[in-house]
C-alpha cells in the first residue's frame, strides 16, 4: 500500500504528531501535484494550512486554500484536493464526534464544512501550531482551549445567513479567471450587475477575506508555480502575475509564505519535482 493512504484516515504523509483525550494531531505533508480522490472524514476535523497551497472541491464549490487558512471539515462530507507546484503542509486535528456533541449542550455548533482566512481563526491557528510543536505537560490545556476558540468562530460564522445570492459564482470565476488583471469592485459589480459595497460584503462574509486577498493569493499561487517550474528572472513573474514591480511582488510574496521569493527557489533547486519549505511557514 502506498505510504500516501491510510485507510479510513487522512491523505499525505505524516511528519510528526500527537493525541490525547478527544483529539489526535498530525503534521502532515503533500507532494507537488498530488491530488486525492473523493473522501470523507470519519471524524470532524480541523485543518491549519501550514505551507504550499491547494484547491479543494466540495460540494461543487471550489475555494483556494493558502497560508493561514483554517478549514473545519465535518465528518461525512465528500471533497477532494488538487495540490499546486509547491505541493503543501497542514496541521491536521482530528475531533472526537462525542466533543462535538458536549458544545452542543451548551450552544449550537458548527456541522458543516467551512472555511475560514484571516481574522481571529488566523491567529488561533497560528498559536494552535506553535503549541503543537512545543509540546510541555500544559500544552494538552491549551490546545483544547484554542480548539473552543476555533469551534467558536467557525459556529459564529454558521449564524450568518448561508443564502448566497446567484451573481457571487460569477464573482468568483472572474477572479479565478482573471486575477492578473487590475479589476476594480465597480467593474466587479458592473459584470454581475451588482453594487460593488454590496459584492465586497458579501464576497468577504462567504469567502472569509476580502476580495483584494483572494486576488493576491491568486496570485502568489502562479507565481509558485512559475519559480518551481520556470528559470523566468523575479521581474517577470512579478509582472505576469500582475504585481506592479518586483519590490511589490516581494513584499507580498513573503508576507503570505513566510520567506522571499528568491528564498523560495533556492530552497526548491535541490529537487526540481517535490518542495519541502522550510517550517513554519505561518504569516507573522
Amino acid at each position: 500500500m502506498s505510504a500516501m493512504e491510510i485507510p479510513g484516515s487522512l491523505f499525505g504523509n505524516t511528519l510528526s504528531g500527537r493525541s490525547f483525550g478527544d483529539f489526535m494531531l498530525t503534521e502532515r505533508s503533500y507532494p507537488a501535484g498530488y491530488t486525492t480522490p473523493i473522501h470523507a472524514h470519519a471524524q470532524p476535523l480541523f485543518c491549519v494550512v501550514l505551507a504550499g497551497g491547494y484547491e479543494e472541491h466540495h460540494r461543487g464549490v471550489s475555494r483556494r486554500c493558502s497560508p493561514g487558512a483554517i478549514l473545519f471539515h465535518a465528518a461525512g462530507e465528500e471533497h477532494r484536493e488538487r495540490f499546486d507546484a509547491a505541493g503543501g503542509r497542514s496541521l491536521i486535528v482530528q475531533t472526537a464526534p462525542a466533543w462535538l456533541d458536549r458544545l452542543s449542550e451548551i450552544h449550537p455548533v458548527c456541522r458543516r464544512t467551512l472555511a475560514m482566512d484571516g481574522g481571529p481563526a488566523h491567529s488561533i491557528g497560528r498559536r494552535l501550531y506553535e503549541e503543537f510543536r512545543g509540546s510541555d505537560s500544559a500544552s494538552p490545556l491549551v490546545i483544547e482551549g484554542l480548539l473552543l476558540q476555533l469551534a467558536g468562530e467557525f459556529a459564529r460564522s454558521t449564524n450568518r445567513s448561508d443564502w448566497s445570492p446567484p451573481w457571487l459564482g460569477s464573482v468568483t470565476d472572474l477572479l479565478n479567471s482573471s486575477y492578473r488583471a487590475n479589476l476594480s469592485l465597480a467593474t466587479i459589480g458592473r459584470t454581475v450587475g451588482a453594487h460593488p459595497v454590496h459584492v465586497a460584503q458579501v464576497f468577504r462574509r462567504f469567502h472569509g477575506c476580502t476580495i483584494g486577498e483572494y486576488v493576491r493569493k491568486l496570485r502568489i499561487d502562479s507565481a509558485c508555480h512559475a519559480l518551481v517550474r520556470t528559470d523566468a528572472p523575479l521581474a517577470r513573474i512579478a509582472a505576469d502575475n500582475g504585481f506592479a514591480d518586483q519590490s511589490h511582488f516581494g513584499r507580498s510574496f513573503k508576507a503570505i509564505t513566510g520567506m522571499s521569493p528568491l528564498r523560495y527557489r533556492l530552497a526548491k533547486s535541490a529537487d526540481s519535482y517535490h518542495v519541502h519549505p522550510p517550517a513554519p511557514l505561518l504569516p507573522s
